[in-house]
């Protein structure tokens, strides 16, 4: 008798990917990965491979159409790191799989609809605004104020994402920038909020809400790269009161039942101000990278990609595997490049045990450019401790035996 295959369908190959590949592969299942670009390392470790846009559905569709039969069946469709889970919802639906409503997931994808949505349900947002045109743009001050964030509607990765601050700042190229990095040509401005930034994961079971990470995001490089809006990576704690970490929990759980998802992800990203907890934006799909292959399972001691997968698929999963407890203090970093050739350092130093990643996305002498968006970082690496204090001093020494050189 020929067991049948289960497959985990991918929407993507790229290194955000990898590790949910892998863990797939560990859990017995066999692998689908789309992507259009053939080298992408996903391919090199998969079952299964698609060539194709992970946002072109009726492409996949057309390729996948002889993929199932009395050995082979799709089990379920995975996003992670990209924002394109209107695609997974549609496949879904078409293989009769159990996933997030499609119109939910398309109102997702467009910060506009998103935003709209939150409005309307009365959740605490920023105040915002459609920019369809360089006249809106003008406007944008008087009806939001400065400083305010321009960005485009559908657009992740902190592309065209620009951080006004004066009246100078909007003029056509601030504005040139965000429409240029929109595929609709759409944009939103909305108040800047200030206050410390978090990102949540949860997974959600049984309409159910399980956050197991609030994870704080490291913005000390706003000044340094202004206008553009780049994230430092994070760390896995967040100093935060058991009253505010409960606000938050509460908040997505608000957020998971006007939703009415009853299995799935749903990722935050969210700034405790002076008045409370205030949504900036969320999505439904798994974060990409850092978050969930090292800051959950380091920080929380919880396999997430394995229970992420497992909800997808729809297996079981039980309270018990539901619980984070805190176990170190996990902090992602990266490294921006300047404007020059890089020039890596001939650090024969090991690196230490507490370095858990370290990686490098470019070769020595190639030519560089300061970064506009997160794609145009150039490597990470990851460090744990027992405390902040501690976590923090590691990431200095990292920066200062490996940062590179440019000429």
């Amino acid at each position: 008798m020929v067991l049948e295959e289960r497959v985990l369908a991918i929407l993507g190959g790229s290194l955000d990917q990898l590790a949910t590949i892998k863990e797939a592969k560990n859990l017995g299942l066999k692998t689908l990965v789309i992507d259009m670009d053939e080298d992408c390392p996903g391919f090199e470790i998969a079952d299964y491979r698609l060539p194709v846009s992970t946002r072109n559905t009726k492409s996949i569709l057309h390729e996948l159409q002889d993929f199932e039969n009395q050995n082979r069946r799709l089990a379920g469709f995975f996003v992670q790191g990209t924002d394109i889970p209107q695609v997974g919802a549609i496949l879904s639906k078409h293989f009769n799989i159990k996933s997030i409503n499609q119109d939910l997931a398309q109102m997702s994808v467009d910060k506009f609809q998103m935003k709209t949505f939150l409005k309307v349900n009365k959740f605490p947002i920023p105040t915002f605004m459609q920019i369809k045109n360089f006249n809106d743009f003008e406007d944008a001050p008087t009806r939001l104020g400065f400083p305010f964030v321009l960005k485009p509607v559908d657009r992740s990765g902190a592309r065209g994402v620009l951080k006004i601050v004066n009246a100078s700042q909007v003029d056509s190229c601030h504005f040139q920038v965000a429409r240029n990095a929109s595929i609709s040509k759409h944009m939103i401005a909305e108040q800047y909020i200030p206050g410390k930034q978090f990102s949540t994961e949860s997974l959600i079971v049984n309409g159910k809400s399980h956050t197991l990470i609030i994870a704080e995001r490291n913005y000390e490089f706003l000044e340094k790269y202004a206008p553009y809006i780049l994230e430092n990576g994070g760390w896995s704690d967040n100093l935060l009161s058991i009253d505010e970490q409960s606000e938050v929990k509460d908040l997505v759980q608000s957020l998971v039942n006007k939703l009415a998802i009853d299995r799935g992800i749903i990722k935050g990203d969210l700034v405790l101000s002076k008045d409370g907890v205030v949504i900036i934006e969320f999505a439904l799909r798994a974060s990409g990278g850092d978050l969930s292959e090292s800051l959950i399972p380091l920080g929380a001691g919880i396999n997430y990609l394995s229970l992420a997968i497992r909800n997808t698929i729809g297996d079981e999963i039980l309270q018990s595997e539901l619980m984070p407890r805190k176990i170190l203090c996990v902090a992602n970093r990266y490294f921006f490049p300047s404007n020059g050739t890089i020039k890596f350092k001939k650090n024969k130093t090991l690196l230490p045990d507490y370095v858990k990643k370290f990686e490098f996305w470019v070769p020595d002498n190639s030519l560089c450019k300061s970064p506009k968006s997160h794609a145009e970082r150039i490597g990470v690496f990851i460090v744990t401790a027992e405390s902040r204090d501690e976590v923090n001093k590691r990431c200095d020494l990292i920066y200062s035996l490996h940062e590179p050189e440019y000429l």
